[in-house]
């Protein structure tokens, strides 16, 4: 079985493009992937024009945080409380268009390993309440039942299941 990052995979997908075949499906997660860092913005970065030298910019009144390097938009300030998987989607979609709860690889794109409890950057400006356990809308692919979680302490995935668990939600949006 050929996987998505062989080298022959890669060279057909190439191929497929440039001759005007199709790419393969994506998953919800990938497309997430594929809006945030496949912008065409006339080279401006995510956040807006004049804020290159900052990775993280605040808006809406210091509430969201939007991250230059990944052009995610992320609470500033997560919610201390613990919900189920579907009060953490009725959460982020009460916030208005666009906001959601994260995919398991957006998480990555804000996380610094050299650090713990939270694994974030250390001129990070968010305001972490629990270095809990986070929902991710990514699913275990054998168990539908299932999604992966993020712990903010030193970055760890676990899996939480969606109708028993209980745990923190951070919202993003695209």
């Amino acid at each position: 079985m050929r996987t998505l990052s062989s080298p022959l995979f890669l060279s057909m997908l190439v191929v497929m493009m440039l001759v005007g075949g199709t790419a393969p499906a994506l998953s919800e997660d990938d497309r997430s992937q594929e809006r945030t860092f496949g912008r065409g913005n006339n080279n401006a970065p995510p956040c807006g024009r004049g804020t290159q030298g900052n990775r993280f910019v605040l808006f809406d009144n210091g509430t969201t945080v939007c991250d230059n390097t990944s052009g995610l938009v992320w609470e500033r300030t997560p919610a201390g409380t613990l919900r189920t998987f579907a009060d953490a989607l009725a959460q982020c979609a009460a916030k208005g268009p666009g906001w959601t709860v994260p995919g398991i690889k957006d998480f990555f794109t804000v996380v610094d390993y050299a650090n713990a409890n939270p694994p974030l950057p250390s001129d990070h400006p968010f305001d972490i309440p629990v270095n809990g356990e986070y929902w991710s809308r990514t699913p275990k692919v054998t168990s539908p039942d299932e999604v992966w979680t993020f712990i903010l302490d030193f970055g760890r995935t676990f899996l939480g299941n969606k109708n028993v668990t209980t745990d923190y939600v951070w919202c993003v949006r695209y």
